[in-house]
C-alpha cells in the first residue's frame, strides 16, 4: 500500500477540491453565505491563437569586387547594379537589402574598416540613383574580420575587396 495520495489517469491527485467555501461575510438574516469554490481542475480559458511571424527569405547576391584601395564602381559592377535595381523596384516582397562592405588584409583594420564602410555606401549611393528606395537600404562595415579566402594571395585578397548583398524577402 502506497502512503500519499495516487494519481489518477489524468494525472492530478485524487483528492477532490473543496467544493464550498464559507464567505466570512454575513448576509441580512444574520445567517453565513456559503458559495461554491471554482474547481481546481477549471483551467482558464486559452488565450487567443498568436499568428507566427511571417517567415523571411534571405536571397544572397554574388558581390561585387573591388580593385586595391578603392570604392570606386567598375563598370561591370555598374551594369549588375543596374539589373538589381530593376529587380528590387518591382518586388513589393522586398523588406531590406543588405549591404556588407569587405576588405583584405593589406592595410591597418582602422583604415579597412573606413574603406568597407565606403564600399558598402558606394553600392548604396548607386542603388539609391537607380531608384531603389532608401529605406530598403542598410550598410555594414566588416572591414578584413569575414574573409572569403587567404589573404596570402593576390587572387585571395581581390575576392576579400567586395560588397556583399542579401535581400531579405517578406
Amino acid at each position: 500500500m502506497a502512503l500519499g495520495p495516487q494519481a489518477d489517469n489524468t494525472g492530478m491527485s485524487p483528492f477532490r477540491p473543496i467544493l464550498a467555501a464559507v464567505l466570512l461575510a454575513s448576509t441580512a438574516s444574520g445567517a453565513l453565505a456559503i458559495a461554491p469554490e471554482p474547481s481546481l481542475r477549471e483551467q482558464p480559458a486559452a488565450p487567443a491563437a498568436i499568428e507566427p511571424p511571417p517567415a523571411l527569405e534571405f536571397i544572397s547576391l554574388p558581390p561585387l569586387l573591388f580593385e586595391f584601395d578603392t570604392h570606386v564602381l567598375d563598370e561591370a559592377a555598374l551594369r549588375r547594379l543596374e539589373e538589381i535595381a530593376l529587380f528590387l523596384r518591382h518586388q513589393p516582397r522586398v523588406s531590406r537589402i543588405l549591404l556588407r562592405g569587405h576588405a583584405d588584409i593589406l592595410a591597418g583594420e582602422a583604415y579597412n574598416e573606413k574603406l568597407a564602410w565606403h564600399r558598402a555606401e558606394a553600392v548604396r549611393s548607386q542603388l539609391l540613383e537607380l531608384g531603389v528606395p532608401p529605406q530598403l537600404l542598410h550598410t555594414i562595415a566588416r572591414g578584413q574580420s569575414d574573409p572569403v579566402d587567404h589573404n596570402d594571395t593576390s587572387p585571395g585578397r581581390a575576392r576579400n575587396r567586395r560588397v556583399e548583398m542579401y535581400v531579405i524577402v517578406k
